[in-house]
């Protein structure tokens, strides 16, 4: 009888569907759950179109038109720093912390597009712009250093600033990408971000050529090389982001790393103006 009753009771625990109550319990919530995520809107629907149906040739119009990327154009486009040197108030200081910042960028950036070029370089497309990208980090890098010695800097200044975290977030997932991300990122994420990043430098490079600044032409350089837009950028990006998707990148995943370049663009000038306007010297 004992026995009767101890498994009458142990049939009661488990119940009818084979599961302990509490078990049940935990698995109706579940359920519910999967049901209202699933009622949710796609997530790989954003404005409108849906990821999973993009080409590579669309990937670029799809994500410039992203509420994210508006949304980071038009703080950089309204970004006080750039406004300040157009009305010639804004402290040079602010121009050398550019450099400062850029040159430990610069050279990390250089090494991410090596790092790139190794992992991605047996794919035509791939190989050429990340070795193009390689040698355009170069240049930048040798005109960074002109630049900062018409503000007064040493390259022993450049060589012994402690970059800021907040403003190397970019250059730091940028490594990421490079040594772990896909191709298609990079690419996608530079053609979307560089015309934000060369507007600003091109409006801040017109502001100093004028009063109160009135440096020569020259002088700018570094910020004339990102200025001014690349021939057929676009299309060599689009070709690498087809190499991508092909290797199994998807819209989604280049769009979250996309999103998040954007992001640290924006901080890279919010924290290079917070400082200047401190007043903290940069030496």
């Amino acid at each position: 009888v004992v026995g009767i009753f101890a498994i009458l009771a142990t049939a009661a625990c488990i119940g009818v569907a084979g599961t302990r109550p509490w078990e049940h319990r935990k698995a109706s919530r579940l359920s519910a759950r999967i049901v209202d995520l699933a009622q949710l809107p796609s997530l790989a629907i954003t404005n409108g179109t849906s990821a999973a149906d993009l080409h590579p040739e669309g990937v670029l119009t799809w994500l410039r038109g992203q509420d994210f990327n508006k949304a980071t154009e038009k703080a950089l486009l309204e970004h006080p720093m750039v406004k300040a040197a157009e009305a010639g108030t804004m402290p040079l200081e602010a121009v050398r912390l550019v450099l400062l910042e850029e040159y430990s960028i610069e050279k990390s950036d250089l090494r991410s597009m090596a790092a790139a070029l190794a992992r991605f370089g047996d794919q035509d497309a791939s190989r050429n712009f990340f070795l193009s990208s390689a040698d355009g980090e170069n240049v930048a890098l040798k005109d960074l250093v002109a630049m900062a010695k018409v503000l007064g800097m040493s390259k022993a200044d450049l060589d012994v600033y402690q970059p800021m975290p907040e403003a190397h977030a970019y250059s730091a997932y940028l490594a990421q990408l490079s040594n772990y991300g896909g191709a298609a990122a990079i690419a996608a994420g530079f053609a979307v971000n560089f015309p934000a990043w060369g507007r600003m430098c091109g409006r801040i490079r017109d502001a100093l050529v004028k009063p109160p600044y009135s440096l020569s032409r020259s002088d700018v350089e570094f910020l004339t090389y990102f200025a001014d837009p690349i021939p057929g950028y676009d299309e060599s990006a689009t070709a690498v982001i087809a190499e991508g998707m092909a290797n199994g990148e998807t819209p989604a995943s280049i769009r979250s790393s996309v999103k998040l370049l954007q992001g640290y663009e924006k901080m890279f000038w919010d924290t290079v103006w917070k400082k200047a306007k401190s007043g903290t010297n940069s030496h």
